[in-house]
């Protein structure tokens, strides 16, 4: 039995849409994403989740990209489209496991996805600080500073939360991140979106006894 829960955030626990997103950034930017996002749009992305570049300097990066001048407001709200919400029932699956292991999140996040989801959950769910109530820990990589899949984030998680790979049940919904996982001796998952991970988690468990 794992003694340890390590959720992905996004697509796991809170529900994103990116048909949405995809569309929006597509229209913004005049992008065709039919062969992914480019190169550049990525590592403006990356160093963002990794804290390394502010809110402000990441609209002027957007801006830049193209050479076209967006309102800033405009951007956030396109990068925001991203976000769906956090189904109610979810709050009552994480309260009956936390009797039963550490429960964490682990999440290639930035600023503004971070401030828009918890003005979410004080506003439609009324919980004022949901990590201290439902987690043991978070782990946010625009505030650590590292990103999955990098190597180094898996260690300095294990090292702050104190419990052996082997110990470990890690659920996330991206394959490289998976892997990575259990190349650092991690128990993992990948989760599919499509399923409710209220529903399916107990087949997780299971698999990983």
């Amino acid at each position: 039995m794992p003694k340890a829960i390590v959720f992905d955030f996004g697509n796991v626990l809170y529900d994103l849409n990116f048909n949405l997103f995809y569309h929006n950034i597509s229209e913004l930017l005049n992008l065709d994403l039919a062969k992914g996002f480019p190169l550049p749009l990525i590592k403006i992305i990356e160093q963002y989740d990794s804290g390394l570049i502010t809110t402000q300097d990441f609209i002027s990066e957007i801006n830049l990209y193209k050479g076209q001048f967006h309102d800033p407001e405009l951007i956030v709200k396109v990068w925001n489209s991203l976000l769906s919400g956090f189904p109610p029932h979810r709050w009552e699956f994480l309260t009956k496991l936390r009797p039963q292991f550490k429960i964490y999140i682990l999440s290639n996040i930035n600023e503004l996805h971070f401030k828009a989801i918890q003005k979410h959950i004080i506003e439609e769910h009324e919980i004022l600080n949901f990590e201290k109530t439902y987690f043991d820990d978070v782990f946010y990589s625009h505030l650590i500073h590292m990103i999955k899949p990098n190597e180094d984030i898996y260690s300095y998680v294990q090292k702050k939360i104190g419990i052996k790979g082997s110990d470990i049940l890690f659920i996330d919904d991206k394959e490289e991140n998976i892997l990575a996982a259990k190349k650092f001796g991690w128990k993992a998952r990948l989760h599919d979106p499509e399923n409710d991970i209220a529903r399916i988690f107990g087949e997780y468990l299971k698999e990983n006894l």
